[in-house]
């Protein structure tokens, strides 16, 4: 495993056995590389069908960019990881694999904003001819690629009343990817404009949304397929399973990593 932050020092943390998958976690607006995803490490280390596998916990600023500099941001480092992974190994002090190493999957996991960064990450793997694109596939938690409604219920409450409007100017001038988010909003827009274009190659192996949201849209998107709805679980919570408790998301991402 790698815990890869690209804010902070990294910490990698290695497959012992030669690695085929890459599986690379990234968070959503205000997540954090491991946080986010609750007790999903310590129970992928202890499962031994994934011992075959590097896990990458992304770490990045979410609040304070554009949604499209952020994709390009988890873009770079995703090539970095698969590309020149040696050059990662070396710097970390690991053994280093053969000149001809090549990952026979890359999984890219996101949830609510990383779920719509991934998917684009994956729209521009295919567009600049990686070679490694169509071993790419995504896996989506709670995504906001329909847009977020909570930000819809606040740009109506800034247009009804003249109390709201300037906290509405303020959250959105410091937090500009909350624009991008919001219900058909050009940065949405364009993105299904492109996943249609790519068809299936830009659709997500699986999608998970909770009963209990209330911050995004659980509508379709594209060439997705249905939904998976996780009961009695929220925005927040259906990515984190919990030891004994709660461990859908790792049986499902065990189930589809390898297909």
């Amino acid at each position: 495993m790698i815990l890869f932050l690209l804010d902070q020092e990294q910490e990698p943390n290695w497959s012992v056995k030669p690695a085929k998958t890459c599986l690379i976690f990234v968070h959503g607006y205000g997540g954090r590389a491991l946080e986010t995803w609750g007790d999903l490490k310590d129970l992928l280390l202890e499962s031994p069908s994934i011992d075959q596998c590097d896990i990458v916990f992304l770490g990045y600023e979410s609040r304070s960019k554009q949604a499209s500099a952020s994709s390009a941001l988890i873009y770079n480092a995703v090539n970095r990881i698969v590309d020149h992974t040696n050059d990662i190994l070396e710097l970390s002090g690991t053994d280093i694999r053969s000149d001809d190493f090549e990952y026979e999957n890359v999984v890219l996991v996101g949830h609510s904003l990383g779920g719509v960064l991934v998917r684009d990450v994956l729209i521009n793997l295919h567009r600049e001819g990686k070679s490694w694109a169509n071993r790419s596939k995504i896996m989506l938690f709670a995504p906001a690629h329909s847009g977020a409604i909570a930000l819809d219920l606040v740009s109506r409450a800034g247009l009804l009343s003249s109390l709201l409007r300037p906290i509405e100017i303020v959250l959105f001038a410091t937090s500009p990817v909350l624009r991008d988010m919001e219900i058909e909003s050009p940065y949405l827009t364009g993105l299904r404009e492109r996943a249609r274009d790519l068809g299936p190659l830009a659709a997500a192996r699986f999608v998970v949304h909770a009963t209990g949201d209330s911050v995004v849209s659980s509508n379709q998107f594209c060439a997705d397929p249905m939904s998976v709805f996780y009961s009695n679980q929220d925005h927040i919570s259906c990515c984190k399973p919990i030891k004994t408790a709660f461990l859908n998301p790792l049986e499902d991402i065990l189930a589809y990593y390898h297909g």
